[in-house]
Order: C-alpha cells, then sequence, then structure tokens
C-alpha cells in the first residue's frame, strides 16, 4: 500500500479484492510516530499529575564534588605516566628525552613534560571556565519556556 490513505485502500480493494495489501516499514514508522504523537498532545495534562513529587536532593561529600579528588581514567592514566617517565629518569643519567620516549613508546614532548613536572597533578588538563555567550541574558526566560513545554527553537526567537 503506498502510504496507507484510504482511497488506496478502496481502490486496491475494488480493483483487486483478492491482493495481499502490505505497507513498507517507512509508512510503518510515520503511521506509528504519527499516533504516538496524537496520544503524547492528547494526554499532556496528565503527565505532571502522574509524576510523583520529587525527592529532596541530599547534597554530596565535598571530596565528591571536587574534580581533584575524584578519580577518573584520564587521571589514573596520568599518574601512571608520571610514575613511569620519574622511574626511568630518575634511573638514567644523562639519558635523552628521545630515548627515553622510545623505550616507554611516548612522544618526546609527553617524556619531557612528565619529566618536569613536580606532581603527576600538573600533567592533567585543566578544564577552562566556560565562556559567556551572548544568550545568557535570557537563560533564565528560556528555561522557563521549556519547563512550559516549548521545545521549538523557532517559537522562541
Amino acid at each position: 500500500m503506498p502510504d496507507g490513505s484510504p482511497a488506496y485502500r478502496q481502490g486496491i480493494t475494488a480493483g483487486a479484492p483478492d491482493a495481499l495489501q502490505v505497507s513498507d516499514r517507512f509508512h510503518l514508522w510515520q503511521g506509528l510516530s504519527r499516533r504516538v504523537q496524537e496520544i503524547a498532545t492528547a494526554h499532556r495534562g496528565c503527565l505532571p499529575a502522574a509524576t510523583p513529587d520529587p525527592q529532596p536532593v541530599t547534597p554530596e561529600p565535598a571530596e565528591a564534588r571536587d574534580p581533584e579528588a575524584s578519580d577518573t581514567p584520564a587521571r589514573r592514566h596520568a599518574k601512571r605516566l608520571f610514575e613511569a617517565v620519574h622511574a626511568v629518569t630518575d634511573t638514567a643519567s644523562g639519558r635523552s628525552y628521545h630515548s627515553i620516549a622510545r623505550e616507554l613508546g611516548l612522544n618526546r614532548r609527553t617524556v619531557r613534560k612528565y619529566a618536569h613536572a613536580a606532581t603527576w597533578q600538573e600533567c592533567i588538563r585543566r578544564r577552562h571556565p566556560r565562556r559567556p555567550s551572548p544568550l545568557d541574558p535570557y537563560l533564565g526566560y528560556l528555561r522557563q519556556r521549556r519547563d512550559e513545554g516549548e521545545h521549538n527553537a523557532f517559537v522562541l526567537r
């Protein structure tokens, strides 16, 4: 069946009553998504009544919020590299960074960076603070409109 319209269905039934009518994947998904959207729109008012009241949020411990205290794969990797580079550079007097880099399978600049660092924390990339955006003055309004259910950027402009 080309698009699921009743006119096509009637024409096929009149012209070939014994024919098996099928829909392609696209039109099945299109019909399903249209129906789900209609149902969601019809029941939009029911959703706030069905959601439970939010539970009070317990604040996280200070060490969990502190990025320095969190143990991430990147931090573990930096610590391992720092220890490996310092193990070789402490025992290898006079060796070049190039030969150490070859031995450890690292870039010469990476070896130099870790060798010059006093602690492994110095080698971790720092996150830069968020730069201001032209939308910053309007964020409160945009969040309010989003909470009211408006998700179309074209309407919000």
